[in-house]
């Protein structure tokens, strides 16, 4: 009895335990981490669902307007904002019990699906703001690495992912009158 309780913690550890990044010389990775996230801050978790599989929240790229549509649409935080045309999904999610802090997430698509992603997040103050961008920039660090501290303010992760190369570009913006949040850029570079 005892051997399989000690056979069943090991095999519970290694579920457990999060697996490591391959980079290259350059520091960027080339197999994306997975961990398990401890945040619990309810804004963060609303807006990456980290719980997810795929690139940013269940999302791939590629897929068509129509899957990403269904995944998000099953979420009940998440509202259809408007369709501006054929070639972008634009969806509101509320992030928390305060409806003045959401996201708008605006999804791009061409003839091959998926190639862009866009969020805008907003919080009812600047400390909101602040800790919601230091959980996305820690999630993303530990999953792709060290980002490149651009001139501009952004923090970017380049990502060799097994079917696409992409960047993921993530700010804080805190200097617009009574306007708190950040901004994430997710873009197929190659």
């Amino acid at each position: 009895m005892n051997k399989i309780f000690a056979l069943f913690t090991v095999a519970l550890l290694l579920f457990s335990c999060n697996t490591s990044s391959n980079s290259d010389n350059n520091g960027n990775s080339n197999v994306e981490v997975t961990e398990r996230v401890t945040s619990k801050n309810q804004l963060f978790l609303d807006l990456i669902r980290p719980e997810t599989s795929g690139m940013f929240r269940g999302i791939e790229f590629d897929m068509s307007k129509d899957e990403v549509k269904k995944i998000e649409t099953s979420r009940g935080n998440v509202t259809i904002y408007r369709d501006e045309t054929p070639e972008e999904l634009i969806v509101t999610t509320d992030m928390g019990r305060n409806k003045s802090n959401f996201a708008d997430i605006t999804y791009s698509f061409d003839g091959q699906g998926l190639y862009s992603v866009t969020v805008e997040s907003y919080t009812d103050t600047k400390e909101n703001a602040l800790e919601v961008f230091n959980e996305v920039k820690k999630y993303f660090t530990n999953k792709y690495g060290t980002p490149y501290e651009a001139e501009d303010g952004f923090s970017e992760y380049t990502i060799d992912g097994a079917n696409k190369k992409y960047m993921i570009a993530v700010k804080n913006i805190d200097n617009v009158e009574d306007s708190f949040g950040m901004y994430i850029y997710i873009d197929i570079t190659e």
